[in-house]
């Protein structure tokens, strides 16, 4: 790392006991979201590097973080889980919740990499994340989770309530899951040759074996003293299949199972799905999120890329309805050091997105941190207070957004 990594996450507050603070990475390959909770514990939501660098754990431990209390993996994407083995191994860690199939799931990679040895080397990083995550899931310290999951921790003025994935989207995972497995048992020898869909979908990509939406991904809300945050990690789904994705949760949450409706209303902070994509976007559900008042902060992860990786300018626009702020947790443009990448970033239009639809740059404090990080406190009483490292910038519609959407 050419940045010291004292000086990543300068100028960021501080956790503080009875505040809740939220900081969301986003260096524009991956996201991670590190939840510093009131009574002093801490939640950390996927992993991410920046070179070499795993952005939650350096963060954990500038702040003197003692463990990790509770651990999300949304979904096998490796940018979601990039660094993962490192956090687990670098701090103690009392409990994992994770996206489900980890049994059938470990078979198939072994499967694989018994068929084709280029299938280890391929497969290599969703290997050693699902053997980091092994010990927690045999001993009784790990937990398949889904909307129909119970609430994490029960005692406490706060909960942490997993909402997706839908029953729809489970079965469409388990289903496509057997049926690989079922192939790949029946290949002989000479191995199989694996579809392009098919890595996707082992890899969590935005497209599922049969290409229809993200195969699988968990999403979160946090409630305390009447404040909402939702962390919609990769939820997505074809917008004509109406039991899958968003969709799927709100009927769901309709129904009363585990919980209502009220879970998704009325938000504070919303960690926008899937790096902002339109495939992502439910308007549905924001219309509950902003029901009698627009969200405070909508935060955003860009993907590096050209104008096909979001976020996309249909979502910023609809976001105008619902925000009075966006944040990313990205830069401008990206330094040239980062030249020697595989997929050098081919624009830096993100900003230029935001600003294109009809968002105004606003001037906050920023910190000289170079840890591409969004900060969001709270104290229950007051707004949210936001503060970003000089890698990333915060936004403001040029009208303000209606009340209720």
């Amino acid at each position: 790392m050419t940045v010291r990594d004292e000086a990543l996450f300068e100028g960021l507050p501080a956790p503080e006991r009875g505040r809740l603070t939220l900081y969301v990475f986003g260096p524009g390959v991956g996201e991670s979201q590190v939840v510093a909770l009131p009574d002093g514990r801490w939640m950390v939501v996927d992993t991410c590097k920046l070179d070499e660098v795993t952005l939650p754990l350096a963060l954990l431990r500038h702040f003197g973080a003692p463990r990790v209390d509770l651990l999300v993996v949304t979904h096998p994407d490796r940018d979601h889980y990039k660094g993962l083995p490192e956090l687990i191994k670098g701090i103690d860690v009392k409990c994992l919740w994770r996206y489900r199939g980890f049994h059938h799931r470990r078979k198939v990679l072994t499967r694989l990499c018994e068929l084709n040895p280029e299938n280890g080397r391929k497969f290599a990083d969703l290997r050693l994340a699902e053997e980091a995550m092994a010990p927690f899931m045999e001993h009784n310290g790990g937990f398949e989770v889904a909307i129909d999951s119970c609430t994490w921790p029960n005692e406490q003025a706060y909960e942490v309530t997993c909402i997706a994935p839908c029953p729809a989207d489970l079965r469409h995972e388990g289903e496509q899951l057997h049926a690989l497995f079922r192939v790949l048992l029946e290949a002989g020898s000479e191995g199989v040759a694996l579809d392009p869909g098919v890595e996707r979908f082992l890899l969590g990509k935005a497209r599922g074996v049969d290409g229809k939406g993200n195969p699988i991904s968990l999403a979160l809300v946090i409630r305390w003293r009447g404040i909402g945050i939702l962390l919609g990690g990769d939820v997505e789904a074809p917008r004509t299949d109406a039991s899958r994705g968003w969709s799927g949760i709100l009927t769901t949450l309709e129904r009363g199972w585990p919980k209502g409706l009220d879970l998704v209303r009325d938000l504070h902070v919303v960690k926008v799905s899937h790096h902002g994509s339109w495939g992502a976007f439910s308007e549905d559900a924001w219309k509950l999120h902003a029901e009698t008042g627009a969200v405070e902060v909508a935060v955003v992860t860009p993907f590096r890329g050209n104008e096909d990786q979001p976020p996309h300018r249909e979502t910023f626009r609809a976001l105008g309805r619902f925000a009075k702020r966006v944040a990313l947790p990205s830069p401008p443009s990206y330094p040239t050091k980062w030249d020697h990448l595989e997929d050098p970033p081919r624009d830096h239009g993100a900003w230029e997105r935001l600003a294109d639809t009809g968002w105004l740059q606003v001037t906050v404090p920023q910190g000289p941190g170079a840890g591409a990080c969004v900060a969001v406190t709270f104290d229950a009483i007051s707004s949210a207070r936001v503060a970003v490292s000089r890698q990333g910038g915060l936004f403001e519609p040029s009208a303000a957004p209606p009340v209720g959407g």
